[in-house]
Parts: C-alpha cells; sequence; structure tokens
C-alpha cells in the first residue's frame, strides 16, 4: 500500500465528517451557462480543461495533512463554490470584505462579497480557524502593519493613506513568510516539492528593500499534489517543472482559471494552476505564472509552510 492510498483511509477516518469540496457544484450547468464568456485560441467546447482543473480539487483535498489543513481548504473552497454558484461576487481590492471571515468589523458591512487581495484572503482564512497561529504572525511582524480599513483609507485618501489611528491592521505577504520561518511552533516549512499537499501556503518575496506598504510579495493556497511536467534548462542550470492547482485572490487570470467566468473584471478569488520549480534535488525555489516560465531571480524567496496543530 503506498503513501497516499495511506492518507487517503487516514483522510476517511478523520474528516469524514467534515464538508466535502465543491459538493453542491455542478460543473456541466456551470460550463454551459458560462463558457462562452471565453473567446480565442484557447475555446474549448467541453470545458475539458476546467473540467480537469476543479476534478484535481475534489479528489486530492483529501490529502490535507491535519484537521486545520483540511478546514483552511473547505472554507476558501466554500467560498469558491458560493463565487462559482453566483451566490457572491469576488473582486480584487486591498480590504478584505469576505462574507463570514472577518478582519476588520467595520468591513462587515456588505453582504455575499469575497472583496480582498492575495494577503487578505489568506490571512482571513487563518484567523477564521486558528487564532493561535493568526497571532504567531502577527507577533512576527517587524514593519509597518497593512491599514484593512475602509473608513482610514476614505477619510486619508492622501495624506495619511493607512490612518495610524485605526486598529484594524494585519500582516501583508512578507510578515507571512518571516512569520512561517520563525514560529517552529505553529508552522512547518515543506521543502521538497513531492511532500506538498492541499492546505500548504506557498508564500514568495523579495529581498529587495521593500516601501512601507508597498507590494511585498503574493501568497496563494495549494489545492492539489504537484504534478511533474517536464525537465527544463536555464543559464546551464538544471530544473524540473510541476504544475500544482491553487487558490488565491489576484487579478492573473490565465486559462484555466475561474476567475474568467466568475467576475466582472477578472480579478478576485479563484481557482488557477500556477507552475513550481524546482532544482534537482527537489527543492522548490521558485513559482510563477504557467504561462510564463523564469529562472529563479536572485531576489526572489520562497517558503512553503504548513500550519501545525497545538
Amino acid at each position: 500500500m503506498n503513501f497516499r492510498n495511506i492518507f487517503f483511509i487516514l483522510g476517511i477516518i478523520f474528516f469524514g465528517n467534515l464538508y466535502c469540496v465543491l459538493e453542491n457544484f455542478n460543473f456541466k450547468n456551470w460550463w454551459n451557462t458560462n463558457k462562452n464568456y471565453i473567446v480565442g485560441d484557447d475555446f474549448d467546447e467541453d470545458g475539458v480543461k476546467y473540467s480537469k482543473m476543479f476534478n484535481k480539487i475534489k479528489n486530492s483535498t483529501k490529502f490535507a495533512p491535519n484537521k486545520l489543513s483540511k478546514q483552511i481548504v473547505d472554507g476558501a473552497c466554500g467560498l469558491l463554490e458560493k463565487i462559482l454558484n453566483g451566490m457572491y461576487e469576488t473582486k480584487y481590492v486591498n480590504e478584505t470584505i469576505i462574507e463570514g471571515f472577518s478582519l476588520c468589523e467595520e468591513n462587515d458591512k456588505k453582504d455575499n462579497y469575497v472583496y480582498c487581495n492575495c494577503s487578505g484572503f489568506v490571512c482571513a482564512l487563518i484567523k477564521k480557524y486558528s487564532q493561535v497561529h493568526y497571532k504567531s504572525i502577527m507577533e512576527s511582524i517587524e514593519g509597518t502593519l497593512w491599514e484593512d480599513s475602509i473608513k482610514a483609507r476614505d477619510l486619508y485618501p492622501k495624506k495619511n493613506k493607512y490612518g495610524k489611528w485605526d486598529s484594524c491592521k494585519r500582516p501583508q505577504v512578507i510578515d507571512m513568510y518571516n512569520a512561517f520561518k520563525k514560529q517552529k511552533e505553529y508552522w512547518e516549512l515543506i521543502k521538497n516539492i513531492n511532500n506538498i499537499l492541499p492546505g500548504d501556503i506557498i508564500s514568495k518575496t523579495t529581498t529587495k528593500k521593500i516601501e512601507p506598504l508597498g507590494n511585498t510579495g503574493h501568497v496563494v493556497i495549494a489545492l492539489s499534489v504537484p504534478k511533474f511536467v517536464k525537465d527544463w534548462e536555464k543559464n546551464g542550470q538544471k530544473y524540473k517543472i510541476y504544475e500544482l492547482v491553487i487558490i488565491d485572490s489576484s487579478t492573473v487570470n490565465d486559462e484555466p482559471c475561474s476567475r474568467v467566468l466568475t467576475s466582472p473584471n477578472f480579478s478576485g478569488v479563484g481557482v488557477r494552476y500556477i507552475s513550481l520549480l524546482a532544482n534537482e534535488n527537489g527543492e522548490t525555489i521558485n513559482f510563477f505564472r504557467k504561462a510564463d516560465p523564469s529562472a529563479p531571480a536572485k531576489t526572489t524567496v520562497l517558503n512553503i509552510s504548513r500550519p501545525i496543530e497545538v
């Protein structure tokens, strides 16, 4: 019996009573309703690429390594399902306005919205299911916290865009990246690409000097296990490229990507593929858009983190 079969059995034992990802989502009906939004050479009459992507979510989330990872996956996909079924609207914005996932109480005034950026989306999920793990990130922050308040932005759009007086502050990607490295009691770093499982959090940031409250990188949540695609060589260095289904909040919508069919401005929370780059030892060193292979930049740093149940 191989490793994944063992995990399947354990998943049934420990997680059998939890929500089944996308259990109320009918792909065929959804595709027939929305497929006309797709134009160009990538058009796929039967939605085969999209169907395969969604099937990877359904078939792989049972491999989430622990209850907290499973909750994060189910929470993320629960929101995705409501977006796909037209119950919730999504958009990429810098405030976090997510029905049932509070980061800032004053932002809860809008129902049926999933409005957030990448770090707001992941922070909201972590905070919802484990205050302890969210606190571990907050305690690791060394710089300026992101202001998640709509009010602060409305009152001080130019002079003081992120109103220091407001209490609705939260981490950015770089803060999450640092916390995952430091807080070893709460977060396990996954170094080998073949050990990535659904619910793992992948954060990429930079070693360059970052302007206060500027763009600090990107963070996504794995929804599948990596699949080897091909060997690749760049500048004399040999790499291996894998594909992974993830969920994130972004403006990137390389097909297949659910944002193409669910968001009026092709942004917000959605599911898509990314490409992962690993060295010959299996160490994951970069991720990038599936349509844009690139060698690891010297200023790019990445980690893959898994919550430890405490």
